[in-house]
């Protein structure tokens, strides 16, 4: 029979290496922070379900576990870590609890939040900024990378598991010249499928990037390996240590330092995942300069890889019929960083200052629901206690009197407001 520490490892088997690797971390920084184990963690939270379901411990018991979790997070941030990534804490806390069926009530509100939320969307006078800044010997690397973030819409932890053979492999899927259709990929973050597409922006970038022997020999990149990578160098004499593949936070480095060398206002309110909401925000827009519609939003779910819902359409299979590839060209044009040729610039800022309103909106849209799932989350937890109480013969009769009792208070409070 596997350990509660056992099957958190087996769960996290088939996610990114930097996720496996971040999770286990926080983990077992977080039993070292209390002097716990796993077999401890997992043994006293289930004495305290089972007390609290029996009567023989308070509900409140239950918070010892999510208490921890907040003072360590606010531990790491006193020390100068980001909130976002302090909370690591929580997710692998959580992942733990979810594996091993135990109760684990905390939502990201109850966590120390960071001073800008979430990132905003790139517009296209901020990519064309950035691309005139990325200069320097890594260049053609970089931009390869801002172009193929543009193009895809994936997150920096999936552009990172991309090799020069599926680069290679995915031009040769396209049915159009310079455009690169990829063989799915799982994601990282939530496990489902991603159909990434590229551009004529992003092919050219690679292309040439490619096409540096100097540079490819400087940064050890081979036909059999990752797309990106960089040196890794020794932090104490400065030697070079050897070559590796990027990782998310090597890429969402580079377009942090890109966005400030271009002097972006608001820097910190953009980074690499803005590429992604620059994507959604484009293709999920009616462009009228272009006489082209919204592209339907199943569509780019799948494009990059986000779960989708009944509501866009589970069943379809785009990818399969060639739909997907053809209306992603067909489309191409609102991603592309020269598409609205033509139009006056302050044609293109209204543009701009609409989707940026759009984008502003789904952000808020998309913190709601994640509130509300939450509190059903709860709700429903709450009443599973419920319900193991009344089938318990103990605890039957007091949950019983305690149930009337509030009925009868509500129905004074309504007859109190008739």
């Amino acid at each position: 029979m596997s350990t509660p520490e056992q099957r958190f490892n087996e769960r996290l088997s088939g996610k990114s290496r930097n996720y496996d690797r971040n999770m286990r971390a926080a983990l077992k920084h977080f039993l070292g922070r209390y002097g716990l184990t796993a077999d401890e963690l997992y043994e006293r939270q289930r004495q305290i379900e089972k007390g609290v379901a029996l009567g023989e411990m308070e509900a409140y018991e239950l918070d010892w576990l999510p208490n921890l979790v907040q003072v360590l997070i606010a531990e790491r941030v006193q020390q100068g870590q980001n909130p976002e990534y302090a909370k690591d804490t929580h997710k692998a806390v959580s992942l733990f609890c979810r594996v091993n069926h135990l109760r684990y009530e905390q939502t990201s509100h109850d966590l120390p939040q960071a001073d800008n939320v979430g990132k905003g969307a790139f517009t296209r006078s901020h990519i064309a900024k950035m691309w005139d800044h990325a200069e320097g010997l890594f260049k053609t690397r970089n931009r390869a990378i801002m172009a193929a973030l543009k193009d895809s819409g994936l997150r920096p932890v999936d552009m990172a598991k991309l090799t020069v053979r599926d680069y290679r492999q995915a031009v040769k899927n396209s049915p159009t010249e310079g455009y690169a259709v990829f063989n799915p990929i799982v994601t990282g973050k939530k496990g489902t499928k991603a159909h990434p597409h590229l551009g004529p922006d992003a092919t050219a970038a690679i292309d040439e990037y490619l096409g540096d022997a100097k540079l490819r020999e400087y940064l050890g990149v081979t036909d059999n390996g990752p797309l990106f990578m960089a040196r890794e160098m020794d932090g104490k004499n400065g030697g070079l240590l050897g070559f590796k593949a990027m990782n998310s936070m090597d890429i969402s480095i580079v377009v942090k330092r890109i966005i400030e060398a271009a002097g972006i206002n608001n820097g910190s309110r953009y980074g690499a995942y803005s590429f992604r909401k620059y994507h959604m925000s484009r293709l999920n827009s009616a462009t009228e300069d272009l006489e082209l519609p919204a592209m339907q939003l199943s569509y780019i779910y799948k494009l990059e890889g986000r779960r989708v819902k009944d509501s866009v359409g589970t069943y379809d299979r785009p990818e399969e019929s060639g739909d997907l590839t053809r209306e992603y060209v067909r489309h191409y044009p609102k991603l592309s960083m020269t598409g609205d040729t033509g139009a006056t610039s302050e044609r293109v800022q209204s543009l701009e200052a609409r989707l940026g309103e759009r984008d502003d909106r789904v952000q808020r849209l998309e913190a709601q629901l994640e509130e509300r799932e939450a509190r059903l989350f709860h709700v429903e937890q709450k009443l599973d206690v419920v319900m193991r109480a009344l089938a318990n013969p103990e605890t039957a009769p007091v949950l019983m009197n305690a149930l009337r009792e509030i009925e009868e208070k509500a129905k004074k409070a309504r007859r109190g407001q008739a």
